[in-house]
């Protein structure tokens, strides 16, 4: 693993109990302790040239397919070293792999989760009219309700990217099923969430960024650029 993504995932790492109880002061509750930046799991992927950045996209796509099929991932793929299934793992980082290869990432988990049964609905570009290309949060989340009124609930894949201070752009993927019943949320970094309301998982998305170290002066800013893959 090379220097630059050392540095990103031990940042991470050390804001993994802040963004879960960041989710408890929102009526959240994290249901799946999983993280891909801790080991067992980072020592896994990290073996794969392809993988050893993270698996974010094809982990999140595997998360939306269990919670569309009424599964649980935690349940198959488990997260400490007593429960982890690592030959699931590897296949997920192998897939992951091949879906990001010839930077045809999006086009490629697109086509896997419709072979999963999610039926494609729209695509969202996000930051598309604002000052530099910047999206707000609040941007994000006016998306996802908007989507939410014509079609409830609305499974989404959500990507963002932005440029790092010496590292580059660095990008990021998510995912979440939302809808007048609450929201369900999934950061490969953070784990598995629930919120009882839209309002709850509102207030807990606001600082997200910031508690997660997504958009901040020190490691630099993930809103520049972003879409969202909506689903049914």
């Amino acid at each position: 693993m090379d220097n630059a993504t050392d540095w990103i995932l031990n940042h991470v790492v050390m804001n993994i109990s802040t963004v879960r109880a960041h989710a408890a002061a929102n009526n959240g509750q994290c249901v799946w302790r999983f993280s891909q930046v801790k080991d067992p799991v980072r020592a896994i992927i990290s073996l794969h040239p392809g993988s050893r950045g993270g698996i974010c996209a094809m982990l999140s796509a595997h998360w939306l397919a269990s919670e569309h099929r009424g599964e649980q991932l935690q349940g198959r793929l488990g997260h400490a070293r007593h429960d982890l299934d690592h030959g699931m793992l590897g296949t997920i980082a192998t897939q992951h792999a091949m879906a990001s290869a010839g930077n045809r990432q999006e086009d490629n988990i697109d086509g896997w989760m419709q072979s999963q049964g999610l039926v494609f609905d729209r695509r969202e570009l996000l930051g598309t009219g604002a000052a530099g290309g910047h999206f707000s949060k609040d941007e994000l989340l006016d998306t996802i309700e908007t989507r939410i009124a014509a079609r409830d609930p609305s499974y989404a894949f959500i990507s963002f990217s932005g440029r790092y201070a010496g590292l580059g752009t660095q990008g990021h993927i998510v995912a979440g099923v939302f809808g007048s019943a609450g929201a369900r949320f999934f950061d490969p970094n953070y784990g598995a969430f629930t919120f009882a309301s839209m309002a709850d998982f509102r207030s807990f998305f606001r600082w997200y960024f910031k508690k997660a170290h997504y958009g901040s002066s020190m490691m630099g800013n993930m809103q520049e650029n972003g879409y969202v893959l909506f689903y049914h």
